[in-house]
């Protein structure tokens, strides 16, 4: 064990081993480095050919190699610690190899409860957070007619007559200016907070009556052109990143449009095999749910678990019954 570890350490520091083997610094291409050594592909081929493995095993081994020299070279030229510093940094260490060896090789995915998982599956609010379609998340303000009551549905906009075109855009365009002038604030927006304040500041209706700003907020599946108007759908397919959309009209009225983000479509499994997907969905989602589970359901459980079973010896001699 020594000669192979003495042969090893040989290997990646000087770049030989045994009989005529040659000494002295490697050249070629680098492809790992620890510390200030490094690991050239020269070095692995000659493992590789030496022990009988592939290149990833020889890589493999040359790189913990090259750790335990580290490590070695750590020690030998560190300042000795203080008792104190050095009780912690054991304790540290030890909670650290429990925590992979007890409680996370027994927290895995497949021990979340079903009961979380179904719980997300089956709320379509939650289920939707983890698996959706492609999403254009928008905020907008609506130049249009002023509803007749008050069940708030305004009448279909006249949008095929060019003067309430214009009439309804020279209302509107103040508010279009605004938001084109905060382009560049708008660059970083991930949400609709800049378009909120300077509707908050915009006029809420024309001076005769004819016209209100109306503002509206939503993810939209635009994939599902059945679900609304034609010219909405063509103005977001045009958007291929986050932006201002250019003003557009509809039958609701004239629009000015942010998206602030954009969400590809996220989803696994066959539509077709409802059972299948809804298998291949926990599947996922108990592995995106893990970290968040552990942190707040598993390890409290399990730190109330060392309380309840931690045994203080107060003195030697007392499991046996010795006096």
């Amino acid at each position: 064990m020594r000669a192979a570890l003495a042969c090893a350490l040989a290997l990646v520091t000087a770049g030989a081993c045994g009989g005529e083997g040659r000494r002295g610094e490697v050249k070629g291409e680098r492809i790992a480095q620890v510390g200030e050594r490094v690991l050239h592909r020269e070095v692995v081929e000659m493992i590789a050919d030496r022990d009988g493995v592939d290149e990833a095993e020889a890589e493999a081994r040359a790189i913990e190699t090259l750790r335990w020299v580290a490590m070695r070279d750590a020690d030998a030229s560190a300042e000795p610690l203080d008792p104190m510093r050095a009780t912690q940094l054991r304790r540290a260490a030890l909670a650290r190899l429990t925590l992979e060896a007890e409680f996370e090789a027994k927290h895995g995915p497949e021990d979340i409860e079903d009961a979380i998982v179904d719980a997300t599956l089956n709320d379509e609010a939650r289920r939707s957070r983890h698996f959706h379609p492609k999403l254009h998340f928008v905020c907008q303000v609506i130049v249009r007619v002023p509803p007749k009551d008050d069940s708030g549905a305004p009448p279909e906009a006249p949008t095929d007559d060019p003067q309430w075109q214009r009439d309804a855009e020279a209302f509107g365009r103040s508010f279009a200016r605004a938001l084109d002038q905060r382009r560049e604030d708008l660059a970083g927006e991930r949400n609709c907070d800049l378009i909120t304040k300077l509707y908050a500041l915009a006029p809420r209706q024309s001076e005769d009556g004819r016209f209100e700003l109306h503002f509206e907020t939503g993810a939209y599946e635009v994939a599902r052109k059945d679900l609304w108007v034609p010219e909405f759908v063509e103005a977001l397919e045009q958007i291929e990143t986050p932006g201002v959309v250019p003003p557009f009209h509809t039958k609701y009225g004239w629009h000015i449009a942010f998206v602030p983000r954009i969400l590809e479509a996220k989803d696994v499994g066959d539509p077709a095999d409802p059972a299948a997907q809804r298998k291949a969905r926990a599947e996922a989602l108990r592995v995106e749910l893990l970290d968040g589970w552990r942190a707040e359901t598993a390890f409290p459980r399990y730190l109330q678990l060392l309380r309840d079973t931690h045994v203080v010896r107060l003195a030697a001699g007392l499991e046996d019954g010795t006096p």
